[in-house]
């Protein structure tokens, strides 16, 4: 299924984006910037393909991309020029900076190359200088518009459907590679383009990783099992991660999941736009560290999900994030016992101002 065949009925407000994104050039100390990334290509036009960048001036719009993208940019990005580059898109891009006027062009130093910025840089001209403007457009996105958020909905709707499958088809004896195909085929039934990530499937001991990719394991009785799992609707990703024991509890799986479990709650209590990543990660990790596990819970207890599975905020012991309302992330402590497995339960929440709304419903 293509990415144009999920499409929502409404559309992306690119014109408040733009306008966002120019009130921070002054304070960035640029003309206009360069976005070269196939999320923030999107993001701010609409444009869905593979090559390309944007440049982003005071009163132009230019998407330069090559022949196989003529149409399709020109569909998706409407208030946009369209360039077609038959050469390098670099002496292109520094063609259209020259023309334009542009003095001071942004670009993001975390996602271009050492050789993209040297070739850019000297085909510019002499009256233009490349700025390093970092995160312009990464900032924009972690505030969900309603948008966003009703696709976000969709792919989370997906995602909990899939989970609430697993749970009724998970049973001693079959291999995590099998329940792994079932699942991304499940997500394809449901109109997802694909899963937002490798799906994981870790059984018995191999459940003590947490980004195990599924195998051969074939699934014993009383073992703990791990599934995580998201998929991509309209180019919005959804995660949720739910922890099983087929075959039925035992007292060490029902002891740690109730912690896990613990954890989690306290932490989505503590969501709220105000508090720090930081201390939303120490609820959680108080909880696991006081029932005697802290050591077997090593990675931050969320994420920020939209475009890119993995964006800000981040909630960890060394986060510096401050939540917003707007903003989507995950909470998912987790408990991981190399001599036995492990247990993680995640859910997406949405911050509000005065606490979260929990967007995953998968039983739990």
């Amino acid at each position: 299924m293509n990415e144009t065949s999920n499409a929502t009925s409404a559309s992306p407000p690119i014109t408040e984006r733009i306008c966002r994104l120019r009130g921070a050039f002054e304070e960035a100390g640029i003309d206009a910037l360069l976005v070269g990334t196939e999320s923030n290509r999107r993001y701010l036009s609409g444009f869905t393909g593979s090559a390309g960048y944007l440049i982003v001036a005071p009163e132009r719009r230019l998407v330069i991309t090559d022949g196989r993208y003529t149409t399709q940019a020109a569909e998706q990005s409407l208030d946009y020029e369209i360039v077609i580059h038959s050469g390098p898109i670099l002496e292109e891009v520094a063609a259209r900076v020259d023309e334009t006027g542009i003095q001071r062009l942004g670009f993001d130093p975390a996602t271009t190359s050492v050789a993209k910025f040297e070739e850019l840089r000297g085909r510019l001209g002499e009256d233009s200088e490349l700025v390093a403007a970092p995160g312009l457009v990464e900032k924009l996105r972690l505030i969900k518009d309603d948008y966003e958020l009703a696709i976000m909905r969709r792919a989370i709707k997906m995602a909990d459907q899939v989970q609430a499958m697993v749970a009724r088809e998970l049973v001693p004896g079959r291999a995590e590679r099998d329940v792994a195909i079932q699942i991304e085929q499940e997500f394809r039934r449901l109109g997802a383009q694909k899963t937002s990530f490798d799906v994981i499937v870790a059984a018995g001991p191999n459940s003590a990783m947490p980004h195990h990719l599924p195998g051969d394991y074939v699934m014993r009785a009383g073992e703990p099992v791990v599934v995580d799992i998201g998929a991509v609707c309209d180019g919005y990703c959804s995660d949720i991660t739910r922890s099983y024991c087929p075959g039925g509890l035992t007292p060490r799986f029902q002891e740690i999941y109730g912690i896990v479990l613990e954890a989690e709650e306290k932490a989505m209590a503590g969501v709220a736009a105000g508090r720090s990543g930081r201390d939303v990660d120490g609820i959680a990790r108080a909880v696991i560290t006081e029932a005697g596990y802290g050591e077997y819970f090593d990675h931050g207890v969320g994420h920020g999900v939209g475009m890119e599975i993995h964006e800000g905020p981040r909630l960890a012991m060394t986060a510096t994030d401050t939540l917003e309302s707007g903003m989507v992330h995950s909470i998912e402590p987790g408990i991981y016992l190399p001599d036995w497995g492990g247990v993680r339960i995640e859910d997406l929440v949405l911050v509000g101002a005065d606490g979260a709304e929990v967007l995953t419903s998968a039983p739990k």
